[in-house]
């Protein structure tokens, strides 16, 4: 099983756990203590639930 295949087989859930640690904010807010996300309310403070929603939307070209 390749990388890729691993990848292809995960729930939602795991990819947004595992996006937490190799991939930026797919919205491009920086990962600063001081730096207010314009998503936290709508998410609850959650990078992972955000980072859900965002791989569960359609994507751009």
């Amino acid at each position: 099983m390749t990388n890729y295949e691993k990848i292809k087989q995960m729930s939602i859930d795991e990819m947004a756990r595992s996006c937490m640690d190799f991939f930026d904010c797919p919205y491009g807010i920086p990962r600063y203590f001081d730096v207010d996300c314009p998503k936290e309310n709508q998410f609850n403070g959650s990078c992972i639930d955000c980072t859900k929603h965002w791989l569960e939307s359609e994507a751009e070209d």
